[in-house]
């Protein structure tokens, strides 16, 4: 009786393993030489996220042929708790969806809400918010900077970009009281005016971060193991970006100009003159300044 030689693993045999569905990746395409193909489970884990992700991995030896998603193990539920919550309780919600942009979440809700009542902010509102939002990205950006070579062996990184991201982290809090979760935003302006000082010392930690970015990038673009294991690797063709929701970095890594700050400006970032990077080569979402 003849039977049919086949892998020990393929993609279809774990099709079961599947819940929930989820959305498949192909990262690399097959090559010539190919081994039997594995399925390998990461997760469900917890990647500093308020959600479980779970990946399931098709490998062929090393490489990654397919990387399947599977989402929905967890859900906090803010969109139902915020129909039986005011505004202010709500702001406590939104700051949580992601802990290192913790200010710039909270403004995005009370923005919305602002906008669906014609709520007027007075111009010193308006740019004491666009400061702290870009000092709250700041700090995205340096954990970032700091964390990702972590993933590559390299640990240095991370020592650097934690001095310069205590001093904002630092301001951040002499002007919030808060460190992490900052529920500073209201409607029609903010909950406090800016301490005494507080402008000098923004002026002195801007310096101090600007003076150090040159050894951010010796350290982190300035290795070519960094460009080895990224360039060209996991690229997200524009239009799929678009489509997915995709925005920042992640969007410009893949060649789109789009951005927030063009094309939804608010009264402040309207009057900057500032250029954004995007990739003009396959070069992957996770470069700095894409």
């Amino acid at each position: 009786m003849d039977t049919e030689e086949r892998a020990a693993f393929n993609a279809a045999a774990g099709s079961w393993m599947v819940r929930g569905g989820g959305v498949g990746i192909e990262a690399v395409p097959p090559g010539t030489l190919r081994t039997e193909e594995m399925l390998l489970n990461i997760g469900p884990g917890h990647p500093s996220t308020h959600g479980v992700l779970r990946i399931i991995l098709e490998l062929d030896g090393e490489v990654i042929i397919r990387a399947q998603p599977v989402i929905g193990y967890m859900h906090r539920g803010a969109e139902k708790l915020a129909e039986y919550r005011d505004v202010r309780q709500v702001l406590v919600l939104m700051n949580r969806h992601d802990w290192l942009s913790a200010f710039n979440n909270e403004l995005g809700w009370v923005l919305a809400v602002e906008k669906l009542a014609g709520i007027e902010v007075p111009d010193r509102a308006s740019w004491i918010r666009t400061m702290l939002a870009e000092w709250d990205r700041v700090l995205n950006h340096l954990m970032f900077t700091g964390s990702f070579p972590l993933e590559l062996g390299a640990i240095t990184p991370m020592f650097y970009a934690f001095i310069e991201r205590e001093l904002v982290q630092g301001l951040m809090e002499s002007a919030t009281g808060a460190r992490m979760h900052f529920s500073f935003v209201r409607p029609g302006g903010l909950k406090d005016d800016l301490p005494r000082g507080w402008l000098k010392q923004s002026a002195e930690v801007l310096k101090q971060v600007r003076k150090k970015l040159q050894d951010f990038e010796n350290l982190v673009m300035g290795n070519e193991i960094v460009f080895a294991r990224t360039r060209g690797i996991g690229v997200i063709p524009p239009e799929m970006g678009i489509g997915y929701g995709c925005s920042g970095p992640t969007l410009q890594g893949s060649g789109s100009r789009w951005t927030r700050a063009r094309t939804s400006p608010t009264r402040c970032t309207a009057r900057w003159s500032s250029t954004f990077p995007s990739a003009v080569t396959a070069i992957p979402t996770t470069a700095f300044g894409s």
